[in-house]
């Protein structure tokens, strides 16, 4: 019986200090600020007439993302639009020249 007493207390004494960890506080990292985050990636939304097909909607975001710059696009047909998020350098003129490139229009 002393024996199974003793292993308890090995036991408890065990799992108290693994449970518990070193008993420093856990290291806290703040968020980041709303400003930092917001001047990563810039959207533009642009209303591009000429896309009719989703075959349409994969050339344009084919050729904008090879842009240096461009994150992601989403284009749709139905709507006439596209959605471009980028590094807010990046010149949108350069983004419209390449669109009305590809035979397209914006109003």
């Amino acid at each position: 019986m002393k024996k199974i007493k003793i292993i308890l207390l090995a036991i408890t004494i065990t799992f108290t200090f693994t449970a518990c960890g070193t008993g420093e506080p856990p290291e806290v990292i703040p968020p980041a600020a709303a400003d930092e985050t917001e001047s990563i990636t810039a959207t533009s939304e642009l209303t591009v007439w000429g896309m009719t097909c989703v075959r349409c909607e994969n050339k344009i975001k084919n050729v904008l993302l090879k842009i240096d710059g461009v994150i992601d696009v989403f284009a749709d047909a139905s709507e006439d639009k596209v959605t471009i998020i980028h590094d807010p350098e990046l010149d949108i003129d350069i983004i419209n020249s390449i669109i009305t490139g590809e035979g397209l229009n914006i109003p």
